[in-house]
């Protein structure tokens, strides 16, 4: 089966949900090396990442994580890619 891939810039209003899959992704990782402050970590995540920098990822129309990213001309930055539990192989 062919699969589709295709990016859609997340709308306003989604803030919490992309602050969740954060959450579940990385709490893991960055409470083992450094704890987890839950108010230090949301502050960051909504001062750090442009809204307009997030786009949700689907395959076959089923939205399965998050890419944050920015670009110039010459360059692209990826700053988080959250891939929900489920997808992850």
């Amino acid at each position: 089966m062919q699969r589709i891939v295709r990016l859609t810039p997340v709308a306003s209003g989604h803030e919490q949900e992309l602050f969740v899959r954060y959450k579940s992704a990385l709490m893991a990782v960055i409470h083992g090396a450094f704890g987890w402050d839950e108010a230090f970590q949301r502050e960051r995540f909504e001062t750090c990442y442009e809204r307009d920098w997030f786009y949700w990822i689907e395959i076959n129309g089923s939205r399965i994580g998050y890419i944050c990213y920015w670009s110039k001309a010459s360059e692209m930055h990826v700053s988080l890619l959250i891939v929900d539990d489920a997808e992850r192989g």
